[in-house]
């Protein structure tokens, strides 16, 4: 870059970011917000009741069923602490759309530093939240490790057969062919093709030739 001490040069106009963060999955599927002064949190899980009311003799008195019960699970989360230096010589620099050799004042660029610098850690928050958020929605659980915090899984008890692994060079949205025919009963079943949706749960349909 030439001297600009040396050469004319007019700013243009200031290009802002395009790393602005969305938080879809977090205000779509996890709008509740639960706010805690305690060091721990506590979930009470209510166990399922699939027990099928019993039918007996109109002579016969009823059969003693078992109570539903529940679980507590307990968690010390970790703590988000986003960090910044301020430092002196940063107010003397000029400003992003600020004329060229500067016009404004060590307290104003010192008042748009701080506002920046609180605007981007607001911004990784909200990145943290969402990449929790889709590792939950993914996988079922969210594992919280750092390099200055032990790891930590917060499982939701769901099914390991719920997650739909693609190997090889298999691909979301991309058509496969099953390529195996059974045969029962004399009807003999042909594979056709289909497509793996985007985020979804995948199915194998088949069309019996019989």
């Amino acid at each position: 870059m030439a001297d600009i001490l040396l050469n004319t040069a007019e700013l243009l106009t200031v290009l802002p970011p395009r790393d602005r963060p969305e938080a879809f999955l977090r205000d779509r599927y996890f709008p509740t917000t639960v706010l805690s002064d305690a060091e721990e949190v506590a979930f009470d899980s209510i166990l399922p009741d699939r027990e099928l009311a019993p039918l007996v003799h109109p002579d016969v008195p009823g059969k003693d069923s078992s109570n539903r019960g529940f679980k507590v699970t307990s968690f010390a989360p970790a703590y988000v602490k986003p960090q910044n230096t301020l430092r002196p010589r940063g107010n003397m620099i000029r400003m992003p759309g600020e004329r060229i050799g500067g016009e404004s004042t060590p307290a104003q660029r010192y008042a748009y530093n701080l506002a920046t610098m609180i605007d981007d850690q607001d911004m990784r928050i909200t990145r943290r939240e969402e990449f929790m958020c889709s590792q939950l929605l993914r996988t079922g659980q969210v594992v919280v490790a750092s390099e200055d915090f032990p790891a930590q899984t917060i499982a939701y008890g769901r099914d390991a057969a719920l997650t739909i692994a693609l190997t090889s060079t298999a691909r979301w949205g991309k058509p496969v062919s099953i390529r195996s025919t059974t045969s029962k009963n004399g009807c003999s079943f042909s594979p056709i093709r289909m497509a793996l949706p985007a985020a979804k749960s995948c199915s194998v349909a088949v069309r019996p030739d019989c």
